[in-house]
């Protein structure tokens, strides 16, 4: 038996899927500042234990980073000034978007499941996305992070589904396992392939 025909829920991380972290001119003007690479200090700063605690809500966003900016020779208000402008290229993947409209109009439930600190419903808000999905699980609210089974098993009851109906979509393979592990059916996301997928998966069609 073909376990994905069964598939009735679509559940999407946020950072790297539904939004596209991108280097900008404030964010490089920081980094040249303090001698540091785009791709090795994102590494870094989301592997901190203050990124961990700031994840399952134990730190609040401007107590995380502070912390990070003191952690590379900022004041605390220099911190919170580069808070602002780290996000200045983020983008809306429009491609996910897209999916997640489809499915949400074959009546398929839509989350979005993600370790972030502060309320990305307003994140999601001011994309003008929040209304898209059914559900937004944020690690920092529940006390759990990825790849915590109960963090997958909590997004799933609150779409009303069976982790087994779930379709989850990460673009971090330690998320993406752990999903496997909790039970739902999981993608790696690596870009348009993936969506292509999904939908296939989802039985949606596609133009």
């Amino acid at each position: 038996m073909d376990q994905t025909a069964s598939l009735r829920a679509l559940l999407l991380d946020l950072g790297g899927v539904l939004i596209i972290p991108e280097n900008s001119p404030k964010r490089q003007r920081w980094l040249d500042r303090l001698g540091r690479e785009n791709k090795e200090f994102a590494i870094w700063l989301w592997n901190t234990p203050q990124a961990h605690a700031a994840e399952r809500g134990e730190l609040s966003p401007t107590e995380f980073w502070r912390a990070i900016g003191s952690a590379v020779g900022l004041s605390a208000e220099e911190s919170d000034a580069f808070t602002d402008d780290y996000w200045a290229g983020d983008r809306v993947n429009r491609a996910v978007v897209s999916l997640a409209q489809l499915a949400k109009g074959h009546g398929v439930p839509v989350g979005v499941l993600s370790n972030a600190y502060g309320d990305i419903h307003e994140l999601l808000s001011n994309h003008g996305l929040l209304d898209l999905f059914d559900d937004v699980v944020n690690s920092s609210f529940e006390g759990l992070t990825k790849p915590d089974p109960a963090i997958y098993h909590l997004a799933c009851s609150r779409l009303g589904v069976l982790p087994r109906e779930t379709l989850f979509i990460d673009d971090r393979q330690d998320n993406v396992a752990g999903a496997r592990e909790a039970g739902l059916h999981a993608l790696h996301y690596v870009g348009e392939d993936t969506i292509v997928e999904a939908a296939e998966l989802l039985a949606l069609p596609r133009d």
